[in-house]
């Protein structure tokens, strides 16, 4: 019981996706079963509840907690972060601007401080990158979806 609490805490606290090493050393288990298991277990009891919260696994099994999109549209406008700051959103225009683009060349022209924009917007799965020989390769994440907004079925 206390593993699933710290489990939703963790999740809801972090407000991105969390792989199971980070949840596991959250509520202090190994297995990777084990933390897929108590996971599950939350996404399963947010389902049941018909709460406008939702706990997803994502494809690359991270977990995540999130609005359910028809209920994100309705309350976005009380939502008083960004979920950027100005100096990743330059980042990732510049690399929307020039992708494919080397890594280095994003450094050259936006600064040091961009190392850390980078890795931001790939913890978000805004961007990809591609390691050719020493350097990485960056470009636009590819989505069907806007992050947040549940897949609409037809």
């Amino acid at each position: 019981m206390v593993q699933l609490q710290l489990c939703e805490a963790a999740l809801y606290v972090s407000g991105r996706p969390l792989d199971l090493k980070t949840l596991g050393s959250v509520i202090g288990a190994r297995s990777e079963d084990k933390i897929r298991t108590v996971a599950q277990a939350v996404a399963e009891r947010y389902r049941s509840a018909d709460s406008p919260i939702q706990v997803l696994e994502l494809p690359d099994g991270r977990f995540v907690m999130q609005l359910k999109g028809e209920f994100a549209r309705t309350v976005k406008k009380l939502a008083t972060r960004p979920l950027l700051t100005p100096g990743p959103l330059r980042t990732l225009s510049f690399i929307a601007l020039r992708q494919p683009v080397p890594q280095a060349h994003v450094v050259r022209v936006r600064g040091k401080l961009a190392y850390g924009h980078v890795k931001q917007l790939r913890q978000m799965d805004l961007i990809t990158d591609d390691r050719v020989g020493r350097t990485r390769i960056l470009g636009l994440a590819q989505s069907d979806e806007a992050p947040g907004e549940e897949k609409r079925s037809e």
